[in-house]
């Protein structure tokens, strides 16, 4: 049962990866939750939310206005996504979808529902608790339908960094135009695995659940307060524990006076909607949002222990083993691409290979999505003189040492629109001081920050994760930014 890592001969695993390394021929249960991806600011979840909203939008609109046959043909189009193999699945890639009565189910559903009806339902990520006949796996399904331009553009880009090969021509029906609000269909580049074109979701769109549950909001929000009101009021539902003189309702007997429907959510949300915004802001409030998943949990959905204190240890003997000099560039650069990943994920994301700038006069090695959320790269995005949405990086592979022409090369591609901040990695700084100080002229000037990393600072980093102190890299990082910066 290959992985596609194993399938296409990657020579890599999970952690080196940015997307759920799927297997061939069964779904794996993890999903894509919009309210998750709503959470965070970074550039690729604001472009899955701008499909995403204008989806939602144009449904719910169509719904109001009573066009009942264009609302049934926009839901219609909700179909099996089955090129990502996320899901309940149990054969590859076969996600559930809306499709066929489904769809006609929804368009009922949200025609009835008293939150869609009232404004009460804002966004997809809210199906769940005021929709009927949405669970986890449809609502993740029918994210991944509006998102699907967002993905294939984002697979395609994963491809050229692995060199996956793709078949040109391949029909994708069913993508939805943010911009114009509708669907359509078109041919791409893609991958091809057991004659079906098969879409990469990056780990960091992943989850193990929905954020939004409507049994949790009932469970541990609504009947949490209504235990409260009925102690307040005094009513007959409140009992009082001798032993400590404290009262307290039992939660069958709340369950009872007050029975689960995502109508009866819908009204209790209208009613106090303090009580669904203290829902939503505890998942905001969170480090991370709703949280990203580690390797680790991923790799539990394939039965697959995961030791990174082992994974973190093989990577420092296999950099070692890498020559320096040009003919071991390609070997060296296709390194580092893993390694950021397992290093700096999930405040690096979205790794585009040699990516063209300024019309393409210009290329960089690797550039990745700044998608921190705390941390060194997190303060990095609100200072002038380090302000990175994206972070480029260079691959030196040199046996000489590397001197003001790479460190030009690099500060050539900041810019506003792209950022103040990029990464050196080589594999020696004879001299380390002297380099550090061109880094801090070149910020002085206004020139942008560069962080030289070289085999020492690396293998430094990977002891430290491999006893478990990612805490103490970030320290080790930032000490280092300070020193350029100041």
């Amino acid at each position: 049962m290959p992985k596609v890592s194993e399938f296409f001969r990657l020579g890599v695993t999970q952690p080196s990866l940015d997307f759920i390394d799927i297997h061939s021929e069964r779904d794996v249960l993890l999903f894509v939750d919009p309210y998750a991806i709503s959470l965070k600011s970074d550039v690729w979840s604001d472009l899955c939310m701008d499909h995403i909203n204008s989806f939602f939008q144009s449904s719910v609109d169509l719904i109001h206005s009573g066009d009942e046959d264009a609302a049934k043909a926009v839901l219609s189009n909700l179909k099996e996504p089955k090129e990502t193999g996320l899901g309940y699945g149990k054969s590859a890639r076969r996600g559930r979808g809306v499709s066929g009565g489904k769809a006609l189910d929804l368009y009922a559903s949200l025609s009835r529902s008293r939150a869609a009806q009232t404004g009460l339902l804002t966004d997809l990520g809210e199906f769940d608790l005021f929709i009927d006949g949405i669970g986890p796996d449809g609502l993740s399904d029918i994210t991944t339908n509006i998102i699907k331009r967002p993905l294939i553009e984002y697979t395609q880009k994963q491809c050229e960094l692995w060199k996956i090969p793709m078949r040109e021509g391949v029909a994708v029906p069913r993508i939805w135009n943010s911009a114009r609000g509708e669907w359509g269909s078109d041919y791409f580049t893609l991958p091809i695995l057991d004659d079906a074109p098969l879409l990469l979701v990056p780990k960091y769109s992943a989850r193990r659940q929905m954020t939004l549950n409507s049994q949790e909001f009932y469970s541990d929000f609504v009947l949490d307060y209504l235990e409260k009101e009925e102690i307040r009021r005094g009513s007959s539902l409140v009992q009082t524990i001798k032993s400590s003189g404290r009262r307290k309702v039992l939660k069958k007997d709340l369950k009872a006076k007050y029975e689960f429907s995502k109508d009866f959510l819908a009204q209790f949300a209208e009613a106090t909607p303090e009580v669904l915004n203290n829902y939503k802001e505890f998942y905001r409030n969170l480090p991370g949002g709703a949280g990203s998943l580690s390797d680790e949990e991923i790799l539990e959905k394939f039965d697959e222990n995961f030791d990174p204190r082992a994974f973190a240890e093989a990577l420092r003997i296999e950099l070692r083993r890498i020559p320096g000099g040009s003919e071991h560039a390609t070997t060296y650069h296709r390194f580092m691409i893993g390694l950021f990943e397992f290093i700096f994920y999930p405040n690096f994301i979205y790794p585009e290979l040699e990516a063209e700038i300024e019309d393409g006069r210009k290329r960089i090695d690797i550039l990745y999505t700044n998608a921190a959320v705390h941390g060194v790269f997190h303060r990095l995005q609100s200072l002038a003189q380090t302000r990175s949405h994206v972070v480029p990086v260079e691959c030196k592979n040199y046996t000489r040492e590397i001197a003001n022409p790479e460190l030009d090369q690099i500060a050539g591609r900041f810019s506003n629109e792209r950022g103040w901040f990029g990464i050196i990695c080589c594999r020696h700084l004879q001299n380390k001081d002297r380099f550090i100080q061109r880094c801090k002229n070149t910020a002085n000037a206004g020139r942008g920050t560069v962080l030289p990393l070289d085999d020492d600072d690396i293998d430094r980093v990977l002891e430290m994760l491999g006893q478990n102190r990612r805490t103490s890299v970030d320290e080790f990082l930032n000490q280092k930014i300070v020193e350029i910066i100041s």
